[in-house]
């Protein structure tokens, strides 16, 4: 595997998982493509926003730290990523999301019983993906571990989606509510991205419980930032319209705080109670929550740094300090598009300069 592009042996992994099929059943499988950004709304292929990856490349990561060949953790890698996108698929439906990276969702494209289908057979790829670790040297009795944990995982994933329908509407959850139910629908699967890793890179039980525990507060911290995007995020960098989260009614966090804190919750609950979006949206009284809503964010990112700092008497080589910075982007995501922080350009490089530092703008 080459170092300096790991998202391409993932993928490569992904598509070994898929089976030869059959011309009358081609379509099954190109319909799951699309989900990855393999193919266009055609079905032609096509190379399209497949994700940011991160709970695959923590994987390989993890399995690094851990004294491990990164190799080892490419068929966990995939199935991770499989089943992520399995629940991107359904998520979509149970919400009735229209667009997901910039494009129609599969169960707009195709309709809601072809999305599910899809989305089942995406599941069972995903396990095919699993199936392939002893192809990569993982003993038997290891991969029957981490098979275990895996379908673990999708349970208490699967859970965490039946807490985030039942909240639907529900405007008295509490922040541990919200947190038990975020715990299980995110934070489990990056936890297991890290943990699954670390068995296979050759960890011991406290290594493994470690990765487990960095995952799972890394995650919390990662949906409690996408909390924020949702409200105040730029459709260009979610891929979702402008404060998408508002008008599916979504109980997210900052709506918590806002519910919970603003002199005008009255308000506010009133106009979340009702079905269609009205015309006085409730998003200029949850800005009024802003601050506090980041400050929330910045909470949640501080939990994953006691893992990180425990980390340095149990991992080695160069991912036991690449997982600290992975850690911080996947926490800090902006909620603006790269090309808005940008207003001059530098002399000797011609680089465009942040906004906020005046130094050149590497992400643009």
């Amino acid at each position: 595997m080459k170092q300096d592009d790991p998202r391409t042996a993932i993928q490569d992994m992904m598509r070994a998982a898929f089976p030869q099929a059959e011309a009358r059943v081609a379509r099954f499988y190109a319909m799951q493509e699309y989900q990855l950004g393999w193919r266009d709304e055609r079905l032609t292929p096509f190379h399209a926003n497949s994700g940011k990856l991160l709970r695959p490349l923590l994987s390989l990561l993890a399995c690094r730290a851990a004294g491990g060949i990164p190799e080892r953790a490419l068929p966990i890698a995939a199935g991770i990523q499989l089943v992520h996108d399995f629940s991107l698929i359904h998520d979509d439906i149970e919400d009735q999301g229209e667009t997901r990276r910039g494009r129609p969702t599969v169960w707009k494209l195709w309709g809601l019983a072809q999305g599910i289908n899809t989305g089942d057979g995406m599941l069972i790829v995903a396990h095919l993906a699993l199936h392939r670790l002893s192809e990569v040297g993982v003993p038997a009795e290891i991969a029957l571990e981490v098979i275990r944990r895996f379908d673990e995982t999708i349970l208490t994933v699967c859970e965490g989606q039946f807490l985030d329908l039942n909240y639907e509407g529900d405007l008295r959850i509490s922040e541990a509510d919200y947190l038990a139910m975020i715990g299980r629908k995110t934070a489990s699967l990056v936890a297991a991205a890290c943990g699954l890793g670390a068995i296979v890179g050759g960890a011991n039980a406290a290594t493994a419980t470690a990765m487990f525990d960095f995952g799972q507060n890394l995650g919390l911290a990662f949906q409690v930032q996408d909390d924020v995007l949702g409200i105040w995020g730029d459709s260009a960098v979610t891929g979702k319209p402008p404060a998408a989260d508002l008008h599916r009614r979504k109980v997210s966090l900052p709506i918590i705080y806002a519910l919970h804190g603003t002199e005008q919750r009255e308000g506010l609950a009133r106009l979340y109670g009702k079905k269609r979006p009205a015309r006085a949206s409730p998003r200029p009284t949850i800005r009024r929550r802003w601050r506090r809503s980041i400050l929330c964010a910045a909470r949640m990112r501080r939990r994953w740094p006691s893992c990180a700092e425990s980390r340095r008497g149990w991992c080695s080589g160069e991912a036991s300090d690449t997982l600290p910075p992975v850690a911080r982007t996947a926490a800090r995501r902006s909620r603006r598009a790269p090309a808005a922080r940008c207003a001059s350009q530098s002399r000797r490089s011609g680089r465009p300069r942040s906004r906020r530092c005046g130094r050149p703008c590497a992400r643009c």
